[in-house]
């Protein structure tokens, strides 16, 4: 029988069995077969199914999390909405309650917010986490601190009577420095420091360390005491008063911050520094053999990697050693665009670069394999052990808009901001026929009328007589997705009219950031002009979501998801359009689909094709 097999061999079975749904019917067979399941059966099927993004050891939940995420993302399930500060919020360094927050005023155009998030788990649930959110805002830092632990959520339904209460689940913060005005001191660059890259001397209160860089060519770290508000310890970076272009924080626990300066110059500093002033460790100019070529980036790749951006350049992208006396001045690598018959060797920039895990499988490490977004709109792959100038290239022959901003879900998928229209251009990084977990293998396992359907996964949806295949939504693969984050409803956009002139840039914005707390979250934001969006790959019909999601689930009398209370309590869900490319498909695959309003009545149950929500335009 199958619960006498040694552990080894259980091992194997479960290693090849393709659901969580069938982990799950296993545990029902007999007790010992439960008990190998708990133990080890649902690590094995996490590591096996998602080898690529790391998790907390709390592997059901785990399970549950990255299937749900991942059938979202093959769904398109999702639901967006503005974010500002809302509620009681904090404005830091008086410490004083503001009932409502004001954006900046008095520039002929919206901010450009420039975001950092992550999220760590403070309790022994999946649903212990703590997220810190932070925006620039002109010359403003936005804060959010989000709970869902259980004492936060106890926390939170006492005080919700109160109002005056000062503690919520979400918890806005705001800081400006004094004298500061909007334009000339504008933050152009920041990042959060993780806690484990803390100093031991704030460990005491609720401490947040935040670096800004500003216009000004003024560079500091923030220790921001959360807990009990005044002016908080700063650490002054030199940059000779040179503009703030871009800057990183390397990931170990000893951290080093590389900054773009001016249009020519690298610096790298300590974080840490006992002197008031921190002088760099080191530093670098770059001579701009061609006029207008100038930094865009600075990137580390690894501890021991830092990427530089530029141009417009034909050798754009440039990779230094940092050694424990700094940046060596010769670089290891240059990579130039890939060259074919289309480029005629034409210069070009680059704006975005995104490490990728590193693969024991592949032998890399990390930092080795990365992605480059450049100004032709090419997002690149490279490979550092590699001779050529790039190993894979992702783009869109019928939009070449700029890449601005990129974050990857694993080595899985990737999301790209760009220069034109608010889109955000989705991407899978696996090969054809590499996935190692799809959804749909669920209903395979259930009905055999569904196998047709499932056999067209990792084709390219195409007859070979060139006819569009039939099943080709039900399939639901591509080549990806572009998304079309200004709402379809102008005057949703907040603190715009219908027709000003305010609410015709936002249609045109770029997406200027891209950010995601942890590689196993189901949120995304994204910076456009003047406002961030916040998407959280959902279905709001799946009566069993993530497990951050879960706890918010309402039922109606039916036990049907009450998608009203559940999702929009406030009436703020954007109903936004999408397209999905696809290669050698004729036009008619490409038609806009738009989201149907969550006040929809008329939902047709589709669990194996595109999310409910999305209707062809004509139907509109």
């Amino acid at each position: 029988m199958l619960a006498d097999l040694p552990f080894e061999l259980l091992a194997h079975v479960v290693a090849h069995l393709p659901t969580a749904q069938d982990i799950r019917v296993l545990t029902l067979t007999c007790r010992r077969l439960k008990t190998f399941i708990d133990r080890e059966g649902w690590r094995i099927f996490t590591l096996e199914r998602f080898p690529s993004i790391p998790t907390p050891v709390l592997w059901q939940d785990a399970a549950h999390a990255l299937t749900t995420l991942s059938k979202s993302w093959d769904r398109r399930s999702l639901v967006a909405r503005y974010l500002e500060p809302s509620g009681a919020i904090t404005a830091l360094p008086a410490g004083n309650q503001v009932q409502r927050w004001k954006r900046p005023r008095g520039q002929t155009m919206g901010y450009q917010p420039i975001i950092d998030s992550h999220s760590e788990w403070v309790g022994p649930t999946w649903t212990d986490q703590k997220g810190l959110l932070a925006w620039s805002a002109g010359a403003e830092l936005v804060l959010r601190i989000q709970q869902t632990t259980e004492r936060a959520a106890r926390q939170w339904r006492r005080a919700v009577s109160d109002p005056h209460r000062l503690f919520c689940q979400n918890r806005w913060f705001t800081f400006k420095s004094p004298g500061s005005s909007e334009g000339r001191d504008d933050i152009t660059s920041l990042k959060l420091l993780r806690p484990t890259q803390y100093d031991t001397d704030s460990n005491t209160g609720e401490i947040q360390h935040i670096i800004l860089g500003r216009a000004n060519g003024d560079l500091r770290r923030l220790e921001l005491n959360l807990s009990s508000p005044g002016e908080p310890q700063q650490q002054v970076y030199a940059t000779r008063h040179q503009n703030v272009i871009s800057l990183d924080i390397s990931p170990s626990t000893s951290p080093l911050l590389a900054t773009c300066l001016g249009d020519s110059r690298v610096a790298l500093y300590r974080v840490y520094n006992e002197s008031r002033l921190n002088e760099p460790v080191s530093s670098i100019a770059l001579s701009n053999t061609r006029q207008h070529n100038r930094l865009w980036l600075s990137r580390f790749l690894s501890a021991q990697w830092l990427a530089i951006g530029m141009g417009p350049s034909k050798n754009p992208l440039s990779i230094y050693c940092i050694t424990p006396y700094g940046i060596v001045q010769s670089p290891l690598h240059k990579f130039g665009q890939v060259q074919t018959a289309l480029d005629m060797e034409n210069p070009t920039s680059i704006y975005a670069v995104a490490p990728l895990p590193s693969s024991s499988a592949a032998s890399a490490l990390p930092g080795e394999v990365f992605l480059s977004g450049a100004f032709d709109g090419k997002i690149r792959l490279h490979d550092l052990r590699a001779s050529g100038a790039a190993q894979q290239s992702y783009h869109e022959p019928t939009d070449d808009s700029a890449v601005y901003s990129l974050v990857t879900l694993g080595r899985e998928r990737l999301a790209a901001g760009t220069a034109r229209h608010s889109v955000v251009k989705f991407f899978d990084l696996r090969m054809t026929g590499g996935r190692a977990y799809h959804y749909l293998d669920t209903f395979a396992s259930t009905s055999e009328s569904f196998k047709g359907e499932l056999s067209l996964r990792n084709d390219n949806a195409q007859r070979t007589d060139g006819e569009m295949s039939p099943n080709l939504e039900e399939a639901n693969e591509g080549t990806g997705w572009n998304l079309f984050l200004n709402p379809r409803e102008m005057h949703a956009a907040p603190g715009r009219g219908h027709s000003t002139w305010s609410s015709r840039r936002s249609v045109e914005s770029p997406v200027y950031s891209l950010s995601m707390p942890s590689s196993c979250s189901p949120t995304l934001f994204a910076g456009v002009e003047n406002a961030v969006v916040q998407l959280d790959f959902a279905s709001v019909l799946d009566r069993h979501p993530d497990p951050v999601h879960a706890r918010g689930i309402k039922l109606d009398a039916t036990g049907a998801v009450d998608i009203r209370h559940t999702w929009n309590p406030r009436s703020d869900v954007l109903n936004l359009a999408m397209y999905e490319r696809m290669d050698g498909v004729n036009g008619e695959a490409m038609r806009l689909k738009v989201q149907q309003s969550l006040e929809s009545k008329d939902w047709e149950i589709r669990p194996s094709s595109l999310d409910e929500r999305w209707k062809d335009s004509t139907h509109l």
